[in-house]
């Protein structure tokens, strides 16, 4: 588990809020967490984020959309990488967590939410990998699979919604399609997860009525580049 500390601490410059002492969540949770993901191969969690770490994320999302950070995302890999909007419409930025400190509490959630997966999946994921990301209105991204021929470093699938009184009608819902069984919507709902197996959930992004943020990536067998990444 992560070392939790109290109070603001500084890493390098930029003031760190920490995470508050003890556990994270009770065994019995992530059992049942577990269970959910492991038969139904998706798992949504309220509330996921501590206060002082979804604190963080929103000031750094904030600063970081004012500051004009966020591109325009492509597809595909490497010398295929190409932006399709009719496919894919949303601006994001790549997280690196030696270069953004300000969000470590967040970083110690996820790390430990990939310690937990790997205890009770037996997965190998050694890495991760996350972006910010908006939809501003009108925007989308159609059915796909995280885990391709060019992804297959890809495990589980992780979103953190942003949607600061996100109500219905503001659009942006996830979509997931889990094979031979009814679809699933996800409205997304701030400080909700969604978290899902990669290779294995179709999944889309439905149009955004109102602009929609999210902390948006996955556990993977090996971290990968911002600059390999699509």
């Amino acid at each position: 588990s992560p070392v939790l500390t109290e109070g603001p601490v500084r890493q390098g410059g930029p003031e760190v809020t920490a995470l508050p002492p003890g556990p994270l969540f009770p065994d019995d949770r992530w059992a049942a967490w577990a269970e959910k993901l492991g038969q139904e191969d998706y798992v949504i969690i309220d509330d996921f984020l501590p206060a002082p770490a979804l604190a963080s994320l929103q000031r750094f999302y904030a600063q970081s959309a004012e500051g004009g950070l966020l591109r325009p995302a492509q597809i595909g890999l490497g010398g295929r990488r190409q932006l399709n909007p009719e496919i894919r419409s949303d601006q994001i930025l790549w997280l690196e967590p030696t270069r953004d400190l300000a969000l470590a509490p967040v970083f110690a959630v996820l790390d430990e939410v990939r310690r937990q997966w790997n205890q009770r999946f037996f997965l190998s994921a050694k890495g991760s990998e996350f972006h910010l990301a908006y939809y501003a209105p009108g925007t989308r991204y159609g059915q796909h699979y995280d885990a391709t021929s060019d992804r297959r470093n890809r495990l589980i699938s992780c979103i953190l919604y942003l949607n600061q009184g996100w109500t219905p009608g503001h659009g942006g819902e996830l979509m997931l399609y889990p094979d031979g069984q009814p679809f699933v919507q996800v409205q997304p709902l701030l400080n909700r997860l969604v978290m899902f197996k990669s290779a294995v959930l179709l999944h889309e992004v439905l149009p955004a009525v109102q602009p929609r943020k999210s902390l948006t990536g996955w556990m993977t067998y090996e971290t990968q580049s911002a600059a390999e990444s699509n």
